[in-house]
């Protein structure tokens, strides 16, 4: 039976667009008999609890951002195996601890690529008006986008689906 691992940055009772929609998801594949984990940031300590038929994991944001990382990153490689689908909500803080956690595990990778801050950032400010797409392939801004340029590319190139 396939199972499915919803990664992303935020989960409820925290707020915010990947939250809810990670729940609605969850939700809706629990309803259709599928298994379901979610994996999120949390407080201080990990935590594993069943919230509506849903197991829901939250990674200790305590320590560096590599630490950080790593502890997903561990979160993520328990919870997979071939037959997992893997939903990933963003590039940074769930996408680079799960690409880490999936070298080596043949399973599909679904990225959902929302906002993206420096072209929403962009956008902001006046200085572009177009699709994140354009955005990204017209290869605008300075170094910190040249880098998370490269970091898009190498992460996305294993990608199964991108939406």
């Amino acid at each position: 039976m396939k199972r499915v691992v919803l990664a992303t940055g935020i989960y409820p009772p925290e707020i915010g667009g990947a939250a809810s929609a990670v729940q609605d998801a969850a939700r809706g594949l629990r309803a259709k008999g599928i298994a379901v984990q979610v994996i999120a940031y949390g407080g201080a300590e990990t935590t594993v609890v069943e919230e509506d038929d849903v197991r829901v994991t939250r990674v200790s944001r305590q320590g560096s951002v590599f630490h950080r990382y790593i502890r997903y990153a561990r979160a993520v490689r328990a919870a997979i195996d071939p037959n997992t689908v893997l939903g990933i909500t963003d590039i940074s803080s769930a996408g680079i601890p799960t690409w880490v956690a999936c070298l080596g595990v043949d399973c599909v990778r679904a990225y959902r690529l929302g906002g993206e801050r420096s072209w929403e950032q962009a956008m902001y400010h006046q200085r572009a008006w177009c699709s994140l797409r354009t955005y990204w392939q017209e290869r605008r801004g300075g170094f910190r986008q040249f880098l998370a340029r490269c970091q898009y590319n190498i992460i996305l190139r294993d990608a199964t689906h991108i939406a």
